[in-house]
């Protein structure tokens, strides 16, 4: 028989190797997460299925909310940018401060694009 890792709930406290699977799905502006974690199978608690404060590959709402609502880059607060090519309703960008570079259709999309440095 093989050892069983006891997985303890939170809120009762109480060890099982079978508390059930939690899988939610998270939304906000331009994202959708799924977050799997446990739910206890004593009380029905759910837990490890939040949404982390920064998501892998960086928060889009966070990159949205510096360039458009508080129109500066998210990197240097510069206020000024460079435009560069455009295609379709999306445009290139580039913080005439330190040279962070972004591609934007706004107010739907946001993502950064390149490295420091690169020509736009």
């Amino acid at each position: 028989m093989m050892n069983e890792e006891l997985i303890t709930c939170p809120k009762c406290k109480l060890q099982d190797p079978t508390h059930d699977v939690s899988i939610v799905q998270h939304r906000q502006p331009g994202i959708s997460f799924v977050g799997v974690g446990w739910r206890c199978v004593g009380c029905g608690h759910e837990w490890g299925n939040e949404l982390p404060e920064k998501l892998p590959g960086g928060n889009d709402y966070d990159l949205k909310e510096s360039l458009f609502g508080k129109k500066e880059c998210p990197d240097c607060k510069g206020k000024k940018f460079l435009e560069g090519p455009h295609g379709g309703l999306s445009v290139n960008i580039k913080c005439a401060s330190c040279g962070s570079k972004f591609n934007i259709y706004p107010p739907f999309f946001a993502e950064r694009i390149g490295k420091r440095g690169d020509k736009l």
